[in-house]
């Protein structure tokens, strides 16, 4: 008897757990806030002064009614200050996309995200240490080139993830922190997975 309970027990409480991950399958929408790393070979590794952005990713808005095409979206939320530093986004129809995951030599775990629009690739790169003392799970990161001269990458701090099936923002999830999850248990790995799967 005792064993039933316990195990009823744990049953609830597992479900409890997952009644606390938020569903984001019809999140189409993600504002973030990321640190700038580089622009076009200028690098921005400033520990104690990092530049702060944010910026919108969208996608596949046109049969929610939110947009009237299904292109990707990454774009500035403050332009004077993209303009400042020259930061670049991303709105184009991917035209090809590919996944591939890689284990490095140090023993980083790593995936990545293509997806080429007309003249630039949009790349998300997760990524997660071998060395289980860091306390950061994963490395976050986006980057936008066009393969020779220019290139713009950000490191993803927070997200707030927003649902626009209805053709209006509803937020569902505030400030969620990917870095502090294992790449593949992250619901912005999730996310940039289910743009892929939506463009494929």
């Amino acid at each position: 008897m005792k064993r039933c309970i316990t195990i009823f027990l744990f049953l609830l409480a597992v479900a409890g757990l997952r009644a606390q991950t938020p569903d984001i399958s019809n999140c189409r929408m993600v504002k973030v806030m990321a640190l700038l790393n580089e622009v076009d070979n200028k690098k921005y590794d400033d520990v104690d002064n990092p530049v702060i952005l944010n910026f919108t990713l969208c996608y596949g808005a046109k049969s929610s009614g939110y947009a009237s095409d299904d292109y990707i979206y990454l774009l500035g939320d403050n332009s004077a200050t993209w303009n400042h530093y020259g930061c670049r986004g991303f709105m184009d129809m991917p035209t090809r996309v590919k996944s591939e995951s890689s284990l490095l030599d140090d023993g980083t775990r790593m995936i990545q995200y293509l997806f080429w629009g007309d003249k630039f690739c949009l790349d998300f790169v997760m990524a997660e240490p071998a060395n289980k003392d860091i306390i950061q799970g994963s490395d976050n990161g986006v980057v936008i080139s066009n393969g020779v001269d220019k290139i713009v990458s950000y490191q993803i701090g927070s997200c707030d993830f927003y649902d626009i099936s209805t053709g209006q923002e509803r937020l569902v999830l505030k400030e969620y922190y990917p870095l502090d999850y294992n790449y593949n248990e992250s619901l912005f790995y999730t996310f940039i997975n289910n743009m892929y799967e939506y463009y494929r």
